[in-house]
């Protein structure tokens, strides 16, 4: 699961703490959530703001390559696989 349930407190109470495997979806919910901003926001807000905390600016996600650390954009990228072939 993405979440799993740790008694705090000597076990009076219980929290919810995040695991390993959400927190490798992290791209792919901050790639909604800018996407909700675009499509789904009304008045230009979706009602979520992820914010960087060391320079508090908005963030907006983007994809950089591991090799040059350029920025990825749709027509910079190709598609390998059985499926880039249809």
């Amino acid at each position: 699961g993405l979440m799993h349930r740790e008694d705090v407190n000597g076990g009076k109470r219980q929290e919810y703490r995040i695991t390993s495997k959400a927190l490798d979806f992290f791209d792919v919910t901050t790639s909604i959530n800018a996407w909700a901003e675009t499509w789904l926001a009304e008045n230009g807000h979706s009602g979520l703001t992820l914010r960087h905390i060391p320079c508090e600016n908005k963030l907006m996600p983007q994809y950089t390559c591991n090799a040059c650390n350029g920025v990825l954009t749709r027509t910079e990228i190709h598609f390998e696989g059985p499926i880039s072939d249809q």
